[in-house]
């Protein structure tokens, strides 16, 4: 009966650690297609699976401890994009979120929140599955492996006649955009997707939560890494603030600079005084608001509060007008203001 109990346990411990961590699982061989719409079909876990966006290449970098850090996609497709980046994830970046070493099965970018997963020929990138580690909201996009293992054939078959409604769910998909993109495409889309990264994500939970204190050392390794890693960027970025301080007090005092920032400042001068030499204010003393307009205007003037003040361009006369009961306003004879008569000063109307 021991024997027994124990082969069932070793049998269920080698089922649940047969998964491959995040970085053992991508390929930087082979090339991967991705696809950037990735939709439920609403049935047994499967997705239409279109919109072809790129080749990518992956391109993995590790700590010298061992572990995984870097992970860059690079475009393979022939043309002006090749060989620029899709993605640069580094992990040992503040805000990015990689954790389980040695069995790590999601990188999280800060934001977006989003989550890169690897399994078997397949990355994915996932919405909500940095919330508890082991679940998910969305699939973004899929990677999948050029070359990835397909369904062999099994020999001849009887030909399955389809009904009109399977026929019609089959035109619907291609009009969907879930065609034929060839076979590794289609051995995704057959696939029970959602219960594929559920089963992934849980089995490396519990691989991660049984890690031995050797393996703990790993993650520990990855911390290290990354704490010196965000360090050394805080120092590099306050070394860089201080060069362009060091710098810009440098060209500050020069002669050159100083001089330009004369000619700035009397510049403002000037056209300061253009400005004030180009008004004129007109003070309202009466006890009644009072509007002013041009000669024979009938349009709104310019409106003066009983003790306020109102800015006049200075080249034009100043009239009172009237307003009748029905809002028409008419500027009358009474000349408050004479044309370039006090530029720059206050006028008293009384």
């Amino acid at each position: 009966m021991k024997k027994t109990i124990l082969t069932l346990t070793l049998l269920i411990t080698t089922l649940a650690f047969s998964q491959n961590s995040l970085f053992d699982n991508i390929s930087t061989t082979n090339q991967y297609t991705e696809y950037s719409s990735v939709k439920a079909s609403g049935r047994d876990g499967k997705y239409i699976i279109k919109n072809k966006y790129a080749i990518v290449k992956f391109y993995k970098e590790y700590l010298p401890t061992g572990e995984g850090f870097k992970i860059k996609i690079i475009v393979d497709n022939e043309g002006q994009h090749k060989g620029k980046t899709r993605y640069l994830l580094d992990a040992t970046t503040e805000g990015v979120i990689c954790t389980g070493q040695p069995y790590e099965s999601l990188l999280t970018t800060p934001s977006p929140k989003r989550s890169f997963v690897a399994i078997d020929d397949y990355v994915f990138v996932l919405w909500g599955a940095e919330k508890d580690g082991i679940s998910f909201t969305k699939i973004d996009r899929v990677f999948i492996k050029n070359g990835a293992d397909t369904p062999k054939p099994e020999g001849k078959k009887k030909k399955k006649k389809f009904s009109f409604k399977d026929k019609l769910s089959g035109l619907k998909a291609m009009k969907n955009g879930g065609g034929n993109f060839g076979p590794e495409h289609k051995a995704l889309q057959s696939k029970n997707i959602d219960k594929m990264i559920t089963d992934y994500l849980v089995a490396m939970k519990a691989k991660q939560d049984a890690r031995t204190p050797a393996e703990l050392k790993s993650e520990q390794n990855f911390k290290i890494a990354k704490s010196k890693k965000i360090t050394q960027d805080a120092e590099a970025e306050k070394n860089e603030w201080a060069e362009a301080k060091r710098y810009n007090d440098s060209v500050k005092a020069t002669p050159e600079y100083k001089d330009l920032q004369r000619r700035k400042r009397q510049n403002e001068l000037n056209y300061q005084s253009a400005q004030k030499r180009d008004v004129v204010t007109l003070r309202n003393n009466s006890r009644s608001t009072i509007y002013v307009g041009t000669s024979g205007s009938s349009n709104p003037g310019t409106k003066i509060s009983a003790g306020g003040t109102a800015k006049w361009r200075c080249g034009k006369d100043a009239y009172i007008q009237t307003i009748s009961p029905g809002g028409a306003y008419k500027s009358t004879n009474n000349r408050v203001y004479k044309a370039n008569s006090g530029c720059g000063s206050t006028v008293n109307i009384n």
